[in-house]
């Protein structure tokens, strides 16, 4: 496992069926739209788990075109590129023959951030450009012709279980309160437990070499609303 390896065990003892969602936050760009990272469906008494690279950045830009002229049709249209915070972090969004893309991907002179350039054939509103985290969308913003966008990253993580009821033919969906998840310095497991009582057991802890043997090292129970 690299130093930057991180797992997230995530273990439904609630007593009922709904979806475990893990967002990034980033408390620096407030404006900035903030995407799920994380959204998995879990019966009672299921575990997931799921490990992640925390310095895995990348390019992103999000175009999703309503239908035209009543053909019924939505588009998404995505791109990534990888990326990283000292090398290959300066990229060209341009627009060639009506499709956007990325191009001339260069070392930016600063270091520590990722900076995407739009030329003058970018619309204005027309995609959402940003970081994209583990090979997903977490920041954007609308693009704008002629701006350089600036992105410094800081990745929290949040998690949420969400469950849906119908009651006299009303469908409800309810969510627990966001509970940030805290990696210590030097612990690269987290382990949440969502019990029967809907309150957060947050246990970290270090992974055993060469196996999937984890030594906790302090659980932290928090009311889940």
């Amino acid at each position: 496992m690299s130093n930057n390896q991180l797992t997230l065990v995530m273990v439904n003892e609630s007593p009922i069926f709904g979806s475990m969602m893990v967002y990034t936050q980033n408390p620096d760009l407030a404006e900035l739209a903030a995407y799920r990272f994380i959204n998995q469906p879990v019966h009672p008494t299921t575990q997931a788990s799921f490990s992640w690279n925390d310095q895995s950045y990348g390019f992103t830009w999000v175009q999703n075109v309503a239908p035209v002229d009543n053909i019924g049709i939505t588009t998404n249209l995505i791109q990534l590129w990888p990326a990283d915070e000292s090398q290959n972090n300066q990229v060209t969004l341009t627009q060639i023959d009506d499709a956007y893309t990325f191009k001339d991907q260069t070392k930016a002179e600063i270091t520590g951030s990722l900076v995407i350039v739009q030329d003058s054939t970018v619309g204005a509103n027309a995609v959402q450009i940003g970081v994209s985290f583990a090979g997903s969308p977490v920041f954007v913003v609308a693009s704008e012709p002629n701006v350089t966008a600036t992105f410094t990253p800081k990745i929290d993580y949040w998690i949420v279980f969400g469950y849906t009821v119908v009651e006299n033919g009303v469908t409800i969906t309810t969510t627990t309160k966001p509970q940030q998840l805290v990696f210590p310095s030097g612990y690269d497991t987290i382990t949440a437990v969502l019990d029967a009582d809907y309150h957060w057991q947050i246990s970290p802890s270090v992974a055993t070499a060469g196996n999937q043997n984890q030594a906790s090292a302090e659980t932290l129970e928090i009311a889940a609303s």
